[in-house]
């Protein structure tokens, strides 16, 4: 059996056309990556988004129970209920005053 003399293959010089089609290679694989970042970004700002929204539709919610408890609590039916039945206090009569002096002063 003979032996045969193997030579490496010659490295062939790559041209322009083929630095080109590797630059637009590299720009389009570039383009994707950036594409996957933005929309992962986009996703997390979304999520933010509607975690706000929710936040705020909650406090406005709380707002309007606790309008709604301030103009329940100051309506005069409660509050004359509230000093008559807590404070013993009454309507006074219209013959009924209670003067006020200082102390010692006549």
């Amino acid at each position: 059996m003979q032996r045969q003399h193997l030579e490496p293959t010659p490295i062939k010089r790559v041209g322009m056309s083929g630095l080109f089609t590797f630059g637009l290679i590299l720009v389009l694989g570039m383009a994707l990556v950036a594409k996957v970042l933005l929309q992962h970004q986009i996703r997390d700002l979304e999520a933010a988004y509607y975690e706000q929204l929710e936040y705020q539709s909650q406090l406005r919610e709380e707002w309007g129970q606790m309008l709604l408890e301030s103009a329940h609590l100051t309506a005069p039916l409660l509050v004359e209920q509230q000093a008559r039945s807590h404070l013993n206090m009454q309507k006074p009569l219209q013959r009924q005053f209670l003067v006020l002096t200082e102390e010692g002063a006549q």
